[in-house]
Protein backbone atom coordinates (compact mmCIF):
# COMPACT_ATOMS: atom_id res chain seq x y z
CA UNK A 1 0.00 0.00 0.00
CA UNK A 2 0.80 3.60 -0.79
CA UNK A 3 -0.17 7.24 0.34
CA UNK A 4 -2.12 8.64 3.24
CA UNK A 5 -4.56 6.05 3.75
CA UNK A 6 -1.63 3.66 3.75
CA UNK A 7 -0.33 4.95 7.07
CA UNK A 8 -4.19 4.42 8.69
CA UNK A 9 -2.93 2.17 11.98
CA UNK A 10 -4.29 -1.28 11.42
CA UNK A 11 -5.74 -0.64 7.86
CA UNK A 12 -3.71 -3.25 5.93
CA UNK A 13 -4.35 -5.71 8.71
CA UNK A 14 -8.30 -5.39 7.74
CA UNK A 15 -8.10 -5.46 4.42
CA UNK A 16 -6.28 -8.56 4.19
CA UNK A 17 -8.58 -10.03 6.72
CA UNK A 18 -11.86 -8.76 5.16
CA UNK A 19 -10.58 -9.98 1.40
CA UNK A 20 -7.72 -12.44 1.93
CA UNK A 21 -4.34 -11.19 0.03
CA UNK A 22 -1.31 -10.14 1.48
CA UNK A 23 -1.11 -6.79 1.97
CA UNK A 24 2.14 -4.54 1.89
CA UNK A 25 2.73 -0.92 2.91
CA UNK A 26 5.57 0.17 1.23
CA UNK A 27 8.62 2.40 3.62
CA UNK A 28 8.16 5.22 2.17
CA UNK A 29 4.37 5.49 1.21
CA UNK A 30 4.33 9.00 0.66
CA UNK A 31 7.27 9.33 -1.42
CA UNK A 32 6.22 6.63 -3.61
CA UNK A 33 2.90 8.35 -4.48
CA UNK A 34 4.92 11.44 -5.73
CA UNK A 35 6.76 9.33 -7.54
CA UNK A 36 4.15 7.57 -9.15
CA UNK A 37 2.33 10.90 -10.09
CA UNK A 38 5.60 12.01 -11.72
CA UNK A 39 5.79 9.23 -14.05
CA UNK A 40 2.01 9.44 -14.54
CA UNK A 41 2.52 13.42 -15.77
CA UNK A 42 5.43 12.41 -17.60
CA UNK A 43 2.77 10.05 -19.86
CA UNK A 44 0.30 12.56 -20.51
CA UNK A 45 1.83 13.83 -23.79
CA UNK A 46 1.71 9.97 -25.17
CA UNK A 47 -1.88 9.90 -23.35
CA UNK A 48 -3.58 12.65 -25.59
CA UNK A 49 -1.57 11.13 -28.47
CA UNK A 50 -2.71 8.06 -28.38
CA UNK A 51 -6.25 9.54 -27.57
CA UNK A 52 -6.02 11.35 -30.78
CA UNK A 53 -5.08 8.58 -32.58
CA UNK A 54 -8.28 7.15 -31.30
CA UNK A 55 -10.70 9.23 -32.38
CA UNK A 56 -9.45 9.65 -35.64
CA UNK A 57 -9.68 5.98 -35.83
CA UNK A 58 -13.13 6.30 -34.33
CA UNK A 59 -13.74 9.41 -37.25
CA UNK A 60 -12.65 7.25 -39.88
CA UNK A 61 -14.62 4.23 -39.12
CA UNK A 62 -17.99 6.85 -38.56
CA UNK A 63 -17.67 7.96 -42.09
CA UNK A 64 -16.83 4.65 -44.22
CA UNK A 65 -20.52 3.50 -42.47
CA UNK A 66 -21.82 6.55 -43.72
CA UNK A 67 -20.57 6.03 -47.13
CA UNK A 68 -22.09 2.51 -47.28
CA UNK A 69 -25.39 3.33 -45.77
CA UNK A 70 -25.57 6.32 -48.91
CA UNK A 71 -24.63 3.49 -51.77
CA UNK A 72 -26.95 0.93 -50.91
Amino acid sequence: MTGGGSLVKGLSQRIMDRIGIDVKVSEEAISAVVKGTGKALSWISKLESDNQSYEDARRQILEEKQRLRRSY
